[in-house]
């Protein structure tokens, strides 16, 4: 898809969007903030970096991985 419409298309975006909550879901943390960063930097460049969307999911990126650093730390550093 990113070829036919472009990396930073809403549409383009909107499908990173359900593939890094179904990797959340699935408590594949590290694969899904990546998705969510590539996401920030689509709505930066299509969008701005001030856009709701892009500061919404900048802050999303922080919360996820303050969690995912918690749970490391609580389980030993275990990797689930």
């Amino acid at each position: 898809m990113p070829q036919a419409l472009g990396p930073d298309h809403p549409h383009t975006l909107t499908s990173l969007s359900t593939l890094a909550r179904c990797l959340d879901e699935q408590e594949e943390y590290e694969e899904a903030v990546q998705l969510y960063q590539r996401m920030v930097q689509g709505y930066e460049g299509s969008l701005g970096a001030d856009s709701d969307e892009a500061m919404k999911l900048k802050s999303y990126c922080n919360k996820r991985k303050a969690n995912r650093r918690a749970s490391l730390v609580a389980f030993g550093g275990v990797n689930r």
